[in-house]
């Protein structure tokens, strides 16, 4: 979960670091512009946002159209996102690989919020009066360590300039 308040029977356990990247298909008419592109240009066409199904009135960070398709799966949104139906910001990692082989493209806002860029941490919830059992112990520390492994070799390929 990204963390924008926290209830007083939580506990948040941090467990990565996301960049958020706008980006759109190569087929999609924003990608057609070959310019950097304005909030006003992008409020012209539908963004994908990724909602809490638990909340439907709750915060809209990042959201910057006023013509919205809600998705409470990012796998199904990444779907729409190939397929030209709008644009939307992806964790960098899911989308390298189509930014490299051209199927996305990524976009410059002019005019972006300037804490856009910043990662964005991502925390696992516990209850303040309850500490995790042996499984869930495990799995805050697999997740850890997965995402600490894969950050390392990202960290790796970007130094060798890959």
């Amino acid at each position: 979960m990204l963390l924008f308040g926290l209830p007083d029977d939580l506990i948040a356990v941090p467990i990565c670091d996301v960049v958020l990247v706008p980006v759109v298909s190569a087929d999609h008419e924003l990608a057609r512009l070959n310019r950097a592109v304005t909030r006003a240009d992008l409020a012209e066409h539908v963004q994908l946002v990724l909602s809490d199904s638990s909340s439907p009135g709750g915060p809209q960070y990042g959201v910057l159209s006023p013509r919205c398709w809600r998705f409470v799966e990012l796998g199904r949104r990444f779907d729409f996102l190939l397929g030209g139906l709008g644009w939307c910001r992806m964790p960098d990692y899911l989308v390298e690989d189509s930014l490299r082989d051209g199927r996305l493209v990524r976009l410059e806002i002019v005019d972006d919020d300037p804490d856009a860029p910043a990662p964005k941490r991502i925390f696992a919830a516990t209850m303040r009066d309850r500490a995790p059992g042996r499984a869930g112990s495990w799995l805050l520390d697999d997740l850890r360590r997965r995402f600490f492994i894969r950050a390392e070799k990202r960290r790796k390929a970007l130094s060798e300039g890959l």
